[in-house]
């Protein structure tokens, strides 16, 4: 066996060393996650008065995001089994890989299937250890429905398009249409957000069909209407006109002008932090782009672009990611401080949009180095990227942090312990039903965000959420001063 064969086996071990490592604390993170208080409130609605009730609801009050709502209602919290919450966590970990694997496979034609599978987890791992709020798009089940769930189904439609024009058989055809249908209309109602990259992909298909494919037009008509009834019925929910229009009154002469410097600034920021932090992703970008060249490849039956189409489909995957954020800018304004949690869904546009410039730059056929060398500085990247890995901050190095420090094993005995609690006055007699629970102290960052119950009922909303799922008369801490009777009671004196 010569030295180049022996490199190659150590830069695949250091490769599945990498994403077991990852994958490890982020399975240990989903095992010791718990629900928040809005998990809490957006579960026990469906909970207790069915699925199409409670995202009717919403959808008259609150917002457009109609099937977000409706993954409110057929989730394992919804159906009254709250440890089924880990498994949603970890069941999102591998969804996640999935879309990202289909959408590779889709694009090299099946080819090298374990070695995409590795990318996939790969591209998964450094995801999530470099994404502005963990928090937000894995271990909060509702916040991820929104900023996880919407390239998950985006990469879904998107793949069995493609999949739709490259096939010659008419019942895949069918098969593919249908699937199409189903994931666009579920992306185009998770995430405001995603109108943007939604309408960019579809303007990129509709041009492809009708100037290069230049048959089957129904699909291109039936598509268009598709869209646009599902773009209507998102924007046109009383939700989210009631929901932006409390933000109207914050509107003044210059709104705009500020809103651009301080999207600029906040896109700008984030996405430096990102691409810089601690040279993980730059040597990341380096064991992708050299590593997997035979996985990020274009093996299709379709007519290919030219030179300039590809490069301005590269260009335009960059530009969609950076309009995205002005569905959040332009009707909510701008929050004090940076709302990292939508840069989560940027993050992984962004780290998309570098695997469509690998995979173009491929489709050119440059041999900047030989085979051999190819591996010998793939085996040089692994190494320097396993000890930044390992060893520089990140969210895995956070997860890491807390358990190690105890703060994961702490949180999940405060929990179960809030749960023993809620569940025994649960059983007394509906009059005599209150539950009496401690602060949550010292939670880990990783795993755990507000909002949680205030004291007082500062914020009665968070109260009432744990009422409602648990079916207690009241919720309170030992140290409130002030129950739910006291606040009736003024109320009624008002």
């Amino acid at each position: 066996m010569n030295t180049a064969s022996v490199i190659k086996k150590i830069n695949s071990g250091l490769l599945l060393l990498i994403v077991v490592y990852g994958f490890l604390w982020l399975f240990l993170g989903a095992y010791f996650s718990h629900p928040n208080a809005e998990d809490f409130s957006l579960t026990s609605a469906p909970k207790s008065e069915g699925v199409i009730n409670a995202a009717s609801h919403l959808l008259v009050t609150y917002d457009g995001r109609y099937f977000t709502n409706i993954l409110h209602g057929i989730n394992p919290m919804a159906l009254g089994w709250l440890d089924g919450y880990k498994w949603t966590i970890a069941f999102n970990i591998l969804f996640f890989v999935f879309s990202v694997w289909y959408f590779l496979q889709t694009l090299n034609g099946g080819k090298k299937k374990f070695q995409t599978l590795l990318l996939s987890s790969f591209f998964v791992a450094v995801h999530f250890a470099l994404t502005p709020s963990l928090v937000h798009e894995l271990y909060w089940l509702v916040s991820s429905f929104v900023y996880l769930y919407c390239w998950c189904f985006t990469l879904l439609w998107v793949s069995t398009l493609i999949r739709f024009y490259n096939s010659n058989s008419e019942g895949k055809k069918k098969l593919y249409f249908l699937l199409t249908s189903v994931f666009l209309v579920s992306s185009v109602g998770i995430n405001e957000m995603m109108l943007v990259i939604n309408a960019f992909l579809l303007a990129g298909f509709g041009l492809y069909h009708y100037y290069i494919y230049k048959r089957e037009y129904y699909v291109l008509v039936l598509l268009s209407v598709l869209s646009f009834i599902s773009y209507a019925f998102f924007i046109m929910c009383p939700g989210i006109r009631n929901r932006f229009s409390s933000f109207e009154n914050e509107h003044h002469e210059n709104h705009y002008n500020e809103i651009i410097s301080k999207s600029l600034l906040d896109f700008s920021q984030e996405m430096f932090l990102l691409l810089s932090q601690g040279g993980i992703f730059i040597i990341y970008f380096i064991i992708v782009l050299v590593g997997f060249k035979d996985v990020l490849t274009l093996n299709l039956k379709l007519p290919s672009l030219s030179f300039r189409n590809r490069i301005f489909c590269v260009l335009a995957c960059f530009v969609a990611v950076y309009l995205m954020i002005y569905a959040f800018y332009v009707p909510m304004g701008h929050e004090e401080f940076l709302p990292h949690r939508i840069y989560t869904s940027v993050w992984t546009g962004a780290q998309l949009s570098f695997l469509v410039l690998i995979i173009v730059f491929n489709s050119f056929k440059f041999q900047l180095i030989d085979r051999v060398m190819r591996q010998y500085l793939l085996f040089v990247s692994l190494c320097l990227f396993t000890f930044l890995f390992f060893t520089q901050k990140s969210n895995i190095q956070l997860l890491k942090h807390d358990y190690i420090s105890g703060r994961l094993e702490g949180f999940d005995m405060q929990m179960k312990e809030r749960y023993k609690i809620l569940s025994e006055a649960d059983q007394r007699q509906h009059c005599r039903s209150i539950a009496i629970l401690e602060p949550l102290k010292d939670t880990p960052r990783s795993v755990h965000n507000d909002p949680d119950i205030q004291p007082n009922r500062i914020a009665a909303y968070w109260n009432k959420a744990y009422e409602s799922y648990f079916e207690v008369v009241e919720v309170r801490f030992s140290s409130d001063t002030i129950t739910k009777k006291d606040l009736i009671r003024d109320l009624l004196y008002e």
